[in-house]
């Protein structure tokens, strides 16, 4: 919360002195961002979610295999 604060006052700062809204405009979006839920805020789940989706590789397997073998699968459980 200390890093928003201080963006906060670093915004409102350049606001007043240059009637420049970046600043402040990247204070609010941290400050958003940050918000917790249940120990979890807006921006871990953005991380992740970008690692999930950009970062790691995805690998996934189709084949007659697989099909074959879901089959046998489902006939073992009924």
């Amino acid at each position: 919360m200390t890093i928003g604060g201080l963006l906060a006052v670093f915004g409102v700062a350049m606001l007043a002195q240059f009637r420049t809204l970046l600043f402040a405009a990247i204070a609010a979006m941290y400050l958003f961002l940050t918000i917790c839920f249940d120990e979890a805020c807006i921006l871990d789940f953005l991380r992740k979610a970008g690692v999930y989706f950009i970062g790691k590789s995805q690998l996934y397997r189709w084949g007659k295999w697989e099909v074959g073998r879901h089959k046998a699968d489902k006939k073992q459980k009924k």
